[in-house]
């Protein structure tokens, strides 16, 4: 969903409470800050969050991806993972195939 969406379903959510619809009545901006608690995870995770993320491997297939070469490096973070007995982070970027169209 976009930003929108969820600013949105946070407003409709805040007036589901009869005290709030009544106080927005007199001009309270309560039904807002519904809107903003709906749209503040989605703005934590996808705008900050990305920034303080560590992996151990990042993958990028590039314009001319190598099947064998991906898939040799996501199994050799598994292993990685299976010898250390530690999480492995790995990223795996998306391909842009169109305007619209991502693999």
């Amino acid at each position: 969903m976009k930003g929108i969406a969820h600013f949105i379903t946070g407003v409709a959510l805040a007036t589901f409470f009869p005290e709030v619809v009544q106080q927005a009545a007199e001009g309270s901006l309560l039904p807002m800050l519904g809107g903003i608690a709906g749209i503040l995870p989605d703005t934590l995770d996808f705008k900050f969050a990305r920034y303080f993320e560590v992996y151990n491997e990042e993958i990028d297939p590039g314009p001319e991806p190598d099947a064998c070469e991906i898939a040799e490096r996501v199994a050799a973070a598994m292993r990685t993972a299976y010898e250390t007995g530690k999480p492995q982070s790995v990223m795996l970027h998306t391909i842009r195939l169109g305007a619209d169209l991502w693999r």
